[in-house]
């Protein structure tokens, strides 16, 4: 039978609304769902839920106000404002506050899932579905990007209403709801790992380009320049190209041509300038240069004196 009941438990100030769903277990093409509570929590008030964990997996969703979300072995707590939803794995002790100034509308799924080995052969799709889930052992946020909060709401009215076929409703909209949070909550961590490449990628790159800079009189192989930045040659040749769009060998020669504009508004000589930047001979950094800059070392040199004069 399911049904509303509103449930208020004045010492801990939470009031909440659940949909009974005594029995519900469905398949997803070979994931097993069994939900055992749908709830809402109304921001007309101030709400918490003490510490406390559960055996199966909690989804929520604060379309608006803020709530604060404290977990075991976090020293500050996560902060959930409207439009997001997040995920509590199974085991993981937690508690809930609703802001004062902003009382929080939330909604909460209870479920737990499983997926025999057989089905995850047969439904590879499901089955990295399944496996993301499995594969989550802490607390995590993302937006609410395909309108799971709506899914919430239907099912409160479904039950409230009892229409023909309101079982059935309730239970589509819970299909949409962990599709819907999974896939959104997937694409964050994506999001994420995607930037933290992207960080690790500028530093290396950053400290290539230091060691490039500091050894720009020498003749630095791809080989020695792999050892001091504790890269293989093959990782190194990927990671200049990827950022440059050169070679190591064309980067290094670009930077030394970026320091011969530099030496060639001073009035060092150019074969002066051409040795200390390791060039075999005036002639063949001339020739470097000309075909970069389209003017010789010389001709450059003379401009910038022209300048200043």
């Amino acid at each position: 039978m399911w049904s509303l009941i509103d449930q208020r438990q004045t010492e801990e100030h939470r009031f909440h609304q659940h949909v009974q769903v005594p029995n519900l277990h469905f398949q997803m093409n070979g994931v097993h769902v069994d939900v055992h509570w749908v709830a809402k929590v109304p921001s007309d008030q101030v709400w918490h839920y003490g510490r406390h964990s559960h055996n199966s997996m909690e989804l929520h969703i604060v379309p608006e106000g803020e709530c604060s979300l404290w977990v075991d072995g976090k020293d500050e707590p996560v902060v959930v404002g409207g439009g997001q939803l997040y995920l509590i794995p199974p085991g993981i002790a937690h508690a809930q506050k609703s802001s004062a100034s902003r009382p929080a509308l939330e909604y909460g799924l209870n479920c737990s899932l499983r997926m025999d080995a057989a089905a995850q052969l047969n439904h590879a799709e499901e089955a990295a579905w399944f496996q993301y889930v499995q594969s989550c052992r802490e607390v995590r946020v993302a937006q609410d990007t395909y309108r799971v909060a709506e899914c919430f709401q239907r099912i409160f009215r479904e039950a409230g209403e009892r229409g023909l076929g309101y079982r059935l409703a309730i239970q589509l909209q819970i299909y949409q709801i962990l599709i819907g949070s999974i896939r959104a909550l997937a694409e964050q961590s994506g999001s994420a790992a995607a930037e933290g490449k992207r960080e690790r990628e500028d530093t290396r790159i950053r400290r290539i380009d230091q060691i490039i800079r500091s050894r720009l009189s020498g003749n630095l192989t791809l080989r020695e320049l792999s050892e001091l930045v504790f890269m293989s040659e093959r990782q190194l040749a990927r990671t200049v190209l990827q950022a440059r769009n050169l070679s190591v060998h064309q980067y290094i020669l670009e930077l030394k041509l970026e320091k011969a504009i530099v030496e060639l508004a001073t009035e060092r000589k150019i074969h002066e300038i051409a040795d200390s930047l390791g060039f075999s001979s005036s002639q063949h950094f001339t020739r470097l240069f000309k075909r970069k800059y389209g003017l010789l070392p010389s001709e450059y040199q003379q401009l910038q004196t022209d300048k200043i004069g």
